[in-house]
């Protein structure tokens, strides 16, 4: 009786609460009510369960959405974002969406970073990232796109027009292809 009783907390009770409190910071962040569904979305991090990795990937997509509402915190939603990602990558290290986050994000930041030597190591680390995506999935015409935007962001423009036609051979629809070889 003991067991079955821990088995249904753990496994049904809690993923639902904490699904809830996500249902819940959706609707806040989808009324650009930021502050409150980010609030809510950090308290729910902290909330364990077997929908770590989903609750994760979920606070993503509402800063994605929140720095669409409000560009000013941008820099900050990024930020934090790479942070609660690094965690993600701890639970499901072989998940490539990850780390096509997690090097977009660093080339974003590497992009509008001012200083030199670290702009030089966001660079380096999205490299890293992108690299580890590419081993997952090869053919994943998204990381070789974002490799090909890094590449801009590093000024290889020669390098940028190696993975633009690299991703137009392997699409059979490369208009994202084409904007990068532009």
């Amino acid at each position: 009786v003991c067991a079955s009783g821990i088995f249904l907390w753990q496994y049904n009770l809690v993923p639902f609460f904490v699904n809830a409190q996500v249902n819940k910071a959706q609707r806040l962040v989808l009324q650009k009510n930021c502050g409150d569904g980010m609030a809510l979305m950090e308290k729910t991090l902290k909330s364990h369960s077997m929908l770590d990795s989903y609750v994760r990937l979920e606070y993503v997509d509402f800063a994605k959405t929140c720095a669409d509402f409000y560009p000013q915190n941008e820099l900050s939603y990024k930020k934090r974002g790479l942070d609660v990602i690094s965690e993600a990558i701890k639970i499901q290290p072989s998940y490539t969406r990850y780390w096509i986050f997690m090097g977009a994000t660093a080339d974003d930041l590497a992009a509008q970073e001012k200083d030199a030597t670290v702009k030089t190591n966001l660079i380096a680390a999205a490299e890293g990232y992108l690299k580890k995506a590419s081993e997952l999935a090869p053919q994943h015409l998204e990381i070789i796109m974002e490799q090909a935007r890094l590449a801009l962001t590093k000024g290889d423009y020669a390098l940028a027009e190696q993975y633009a036609r690299r991703c137009m051979a392997l699409n059979s629809n490369p208009n994202g292809c084409y904007f990068y070889l532009g």
